[in-house]
């Protein structure tokens, strides 16, 4: 099916459409560039954005909020002299959202410190007339943000930032210097990276920034269970993970060549 004509717009910026769901409607969020989220034209930073539902009817297009992204501490922007370099913030603290288009109902993780305590993210899932129809919030332990971390973060985007741009471009500064000064770099790490929708329809997988040995820590959690504690699960970070079930784990792995392969990993109790 085709995504909604360009002239359905919110104000003026195109809608990007995620999911389709059984009665037509879209529900997706509009995009707006990066530089003008950020404020790096001059202009007020947009600090928000909609999740929009779109529908088409006789008299129309049409549009709807079903709730606001916090947008803040999401990007990281820098100027130069002929552009900007723009990636994510290695450490965001921006909401993030997934469409269901099966249950017809958007799942948001808000993990900002403005109102949530170190280690806490708080999931919501809203049905598409605009209802919130399940709220939880969890407390993991807080993850401090050291000096290692932090030089790694800034290292990495440094050195593409080096690679892809003169010292004219950088107005004369390292490009460490413009990195680390762009960098959300908060006391405490956000509770959640990022999450998953499990194909199943009814959990949730969360990856942390916990880590132990090489593994990193997800949890799977219960949208139909708010007394259960989460599932902790421990996973190779050389894997892009896709899917996950009650007992296997599926996604991508690319080797040395550049090669991708399709993965599963079993999951066993830990001795």
């Amino acid at each position: 099916m085709p995504s909604p004509p360009t002239l359905v717009s919110y104000q003026g910026f195109p809608i990007h459409a995620g999911a389709i769901l059984e009665d037509g409607s879209f529900l997706g969020d509009p995009g707006i560039p990066a530089s003008l989220e950020l404020g790096l034209w001059g202009d007020d930073p947009i600090d928000r954005e909609p999740i929009l539902r779109i529908w088409e009817s006789d008299a129309g297009w049409s549009q709807e909020t079903l709730a606001w992204l916090n947008n803040r501490n999401g990007t990281l922007g820098a100027v130069l002299e002929n552009g900007f370099y723009i990636v994510g913030q290695p450490f965001g603290a921006a909401d993030h959202y997934r469409p269901d288009p099966g249950a017809g109902t958007v799942v948001l993780v808000r993990k900002s410190r403005d109102y949530l305590e170190p280690g806490e993210a708080e999931f919501l899932e809203i049905a598409a007339g605009g209802d919130t129809i399940w709220r939880r919030r969890l407390s993991f332990d807080p993850v401090r943000l050291t000096r290692p971390m932090l030089d790694e973060a800034i290292g990495e985007d440094a050195e593409i930032l080096d690679r892809s741009s003169s010292p004219e471009d950088r107005r004369g500064r390292s490009a460490r210097e413009l990195i680390e000064d762009a960098l959300h770099a908060p006391e405490y790490l956000p509770a959640v990276d990022y999450f998953l929708l499990a194909s199943s329809g009814r959990h949730i997988w969360l990856k942390s920034h916990e880590r132990v040995d090489t593994l990193r820590v997800w949890y799977s959690i219960d949208r139909k269970d708010n007394e259960s504690p989460p599932r902790r699960v421990l996973l190779p970070e050389s894997i892009i993970f896709w899917d996950m079930t009650d007992t296997h784990v599926w996604g991508v792995r690319r080797d040395e060549l550049d090669i991708n392969y399709v993965v599963g990993r079993r999951l066993v109790p830990r001795s």
